[in-house]
């Protein structure tokens, strides 16, 4: 399986959860958005599983210093 680029993933991440907010970054922490809830962490997660190929925990979704970036790097160390 191949690994999707980090801009990618972004643009996954983005048409994944909804209303995210038009200016949120790549660094910007997840928690920042108010849409990033439960639903959007649990999307999110399936977002990974279909891409990486794992299941990740959903405390690891909920850290609050997570952004795209800090999750993609996530990813990227524990795929399958």
């Amino acid at each position: 399986m191949s690994t999707i680029s980090l801009n990618k993933f972004f643009e996954l991440f983005k048409n994944t959860v909804n209303d995210i907010d038009q200016n949120f970054k790549i660094n910007d922490k997840l928690q920042s958005q108010q849409s990033y809830d439960s639903i959007a962490m649990i999307k999110t997660a399936l977002l990974i599983e279909d891409n990486f190929n794992f299941q990740i925990s959903l405390e690891v979704l909920n850290d609050r210093n997570n952004s795209i970036k800090t999750l993609y790097d996530y990813c990227l160390k524990n795929k399958k």
